[in-house]
């Protein structure tokens, strides 16, 4: 394989979508809000995605007043032996900002990036539930001696989000699970 063609032709295509458009697709968090934005804006047409760097990872209208929608992505590995995926987690920075007023889980298929599931989360109830449990594992974490800390990674497990489904749709071969 000529990784270098390869590699020119992904560049090439890049740089013309950012003269286009301003948005690097090759940075992954805008892959991965590029992919399931537009299935987010089916369940939400007030949703608008941020491919900024900072802030937000998109916007929504929510009592006529505009609020900041986190985005967290996680590819999963289809088993071998057996039908479907395993559950996964969603990685948050400790000691990062840990508290929004919306939130949207996604996964895909690590091999293919097919899109495979979105948790549109939000209930304040649920959002409520979810910002509590990330105060708790930053609480946690800090409490841990500097050498057993490590990565400042802390994760909602998908089950936490399955027991909080309101609403299931298929959108484009993508369970959306409404929270």
């Amino acid at each position: 394989m000529n990784y270098t063609n390869t590699c020119a032709k992904i560049i090439e295509f890049r740089n013309a979508e950012m003269v286009k458009s301003g948005i690097d697709y090759l940075d992954n968090d805008n892959m991965s809000l590029g992919v399931f934005a537009p299935i987010i804006k089916k369940i939400d047409p007030n949703y608008e995605p941020n491919f900024a760097r900072n802030g937000y990872d998109g916007f929504t209208i929510q009592d006529d007043k505009e609020i900041g929608v986190e985005s967290k992505t996680s590819k999963v590995k289809k088993y071998k032996r057996k039908k479907g995926y395993p559950k996964t987690t969603f990685a948050f920075h400790a000691k990062g900002l840990i508290s929004y007023d919306r939130y949207a889980f996604c996964t895909w298929d690590k091999n293919t990036l097919q899109p495979l599931s979105i948790y549109y989360v939000k209930d304040s109830k649920n959002v409520t539930a979810i910002n509590d449990e990330l105060k708790i594992l930053s609480d946690e974490w800090s409490r841990k001696p500097t050498t057993k800390a490590g990565y400042d990674v802390i994760r909602i497990k998908e089950i936490m989000l399955t027991d909080m489904i309101k609403t299931t749709k298929d959108i484009d071969d993508c369970k959306v699970y409404i929270l």
